[in-house]
């Protein structure tokens, strides 16, 4: 074997390593050994232009998304920004960094971000459904709705699209064509806890009691500790007159949720009935 070959060999198998300590939670020991690999490329610099694989790069990425976990937010940012300067197309990063400046309410930067993923890689649907959701939470709805639709074209069997698609379309009114894409979303993963929720949501709107109640007991039985569906459940059973049902609901909702004020208001309003 070559030094190449045992370079190569050593840096896969710690890479490897790294990764299923990384995967079971074991941040720390991950951090050291993806460190070790940067090391030895740093020591062997006149090797690195022959190996398969750009292990640096792997690694300095995967740093960063330890930080990302252990909500470093700066240093996450620094070591992506550091693999994208070595490796300018790699669309994971980012799309990773866009969630990260998204979260620091850089908007615009991670607007440019998800694009930037996209240019690279226009078939790449995660960057395309996450602007989806950015520029949603900006209130773009027809951008938001072209991103999802794109992420769709590209994979028609992702459900997270539709259920997003579907978030948008009920907020533009456009309730049956929202209806449609929440149904094609389960269709294609019957656990979408999510989309059975918003569901149940659009019935009620529509003020078909029953079927938004049961949209939220399918999406709490797919998720037992969906505060946000045990609280819709609530305003449903309130509304049908079973107010010591809706009352249990708030309150598993507020014991999942303690800081979910819209429940003690509801709860208040059934308490007083």
């Amino acid at each position: 074997m070559t030094t190449n070959q045992l370079l190569e060999s050593n840096l896969e198998s710690l890479i490897n390593t790294a990764a299923q300590n990384h995967q079971l939670g074991k941040l720390d020991e991950a951090e050291s050994i993806y460190r070790q690999v940067i090391q030895i490329q740093g020591d062997n610099q006149g090797e690195v232009k022959s190996l398969s694989k750009p292990y640096n790069v792997i690694a300095i990425a995967n740093l960063a998304s330890i930080f990302e976990e252990k909500n470093k937010l700066e240093e996450a940012v620094c070591f992506y920004q550091q693999a994208l300067t070595i490796k300018p197309d790699f669309f994971e990063v980012y799309n990773n960094l866009g969630n990260i400046l998204w979260a620091q309410g850089e908007l615009d930067k991670a607007v440019q971000s998800y694009q930037e993923a996209i240019r690279v890689k226009p078939d790449y649907t995660l960057a395309h459904n996450n602007l989806g959701n950015l520029l949603y939470s900006q209130g773009k709805l027809s951008e938001a709705v072209r991103c999802y639709q794109e992420a769709i074209r590209v994979k028609p069997d992702y459900a997270q699209a539709y259920c997003n698609l579907g978030n948008v379309l009920q907020v533009q009114g456009k309730l049956n064509a929202a209806r449609e894409s929440y149904q094609e979303a389960i269709k294609l993963k019957a656990d979408c806890f999510q989309a059975h929720n918003n569901l149940g949501t659009l019935f009620q709107k529509q003020g078909k009691l029953d079927a938004a109640r049961e949209s939220y007991q399918e999406a709490i039985r797919l998720k037992p500790d969906y505060a946000d569906a045990h609280n819709n459940l609530g305003t449903i059973l309130q509304k049908q007159g079973k107010l010591e049902e809706a009352i249990q609901s708030y309150q598993e909702a507020i014991r999942l949720k303690p800081d979910f004020a819209e429940v003690y208001n509801n709860l208040g309003n059934t308490l007083h009935e």
